[in-house]
């Protein structure tokens, strides 16, 4: 009897541990209420970085964990213009691939009311390709749906189309470009097969290329 009753107090307390929740290595889409996108957020165990485009990450905020609580103060710098000293406290949420903070205490205003109203949405994993070119990207890469997103600046050279194509040479896709510059669109491979493919940008005397990853859900 003693025995049982050790053995279950043991597992109720594994309970909470069970349910313990990480935001340490997760990327997330940071929205105002309103929707309007504010950030890429990413986590690591004692750091927090920001980007615009979820391709180029830079050092924003040093971060501590307790459980579901989170200490934050912002680097030198910083986006959001709080002082180094200013520390905020929060406990975190992830429910459904969503991100929430409930903000305990913060003396930095500007922080505090972007953390509290807005909201996290878990982004695909991996980071941009670059092409090598001047801010060529195209991302997420690896892809878990086969979908692709293009952004050439104003900066580049004009590309007419792209080109997904198999490590064995079979065309897999092609799609037109609008002919001019910049460019903001999806590349889309239908009923896409986990493996690696060449995407080739095609100008009227240039070429660029860049390999991604598709990878099973």
């Amino acid at each position: 009897m003693k025995r049982f009753l050790l053995v279950s107090a043991l597992f109720l307390l594994s309970l909470p541990a069970l349910h313990a929740q990480s935001l340490v290595n997760t990327t997330w889409v940071f929205h105002y209420p309103d929707d309007d996108l504010f950030r890429y957020f990413h986590f690591t165990a004692d750091t927090l970085y920001w980007s615009n485009d979820n391709i180029t990450y830079t050092e924003h905020s040093l971060i501590a964990f307790a459980g579901s609580a989170m200490t934050i103060s912002d680097l030198l710098g910083a986006d959001m213009g709080c002082p180094v000293a200013q520390v905020g406290n929060y406990d975190f949420e992830i429910a459904n691939d969503t991100l929430g903070f409930d903000l305990i205490s913060d003396p930095c205003m500007a922080r505090g009311e972007v953390m509290d109203e807005g909201y996290g949405v878990q982004a695909p994993s991996g980071i941009g390709q670059s092409f090598g070119a001047a801010g060529i990207t195209v991302f997420p890469n690896p892809s878990d749906n086969g979908i692709f997103h293009l952004r050439i600046p104003a900066s580049s050279a004009v590309y007419n189309s792209v080109w997904l194509v198999s490590m064995d040479g079979r065309v897999i896709a092609q799609q037109k470009l609008p002919g001019s510059v910049p460019v903001d669109q999806d590349v889309v491979l239908e009923a896409p097969a986990a493996g690696t493919y060449l995407l080739t940008l095609s100008g009227a005397d240039r070429t660029r290329t860049a390999k991604l990853v598709v990878r099973t859900p």
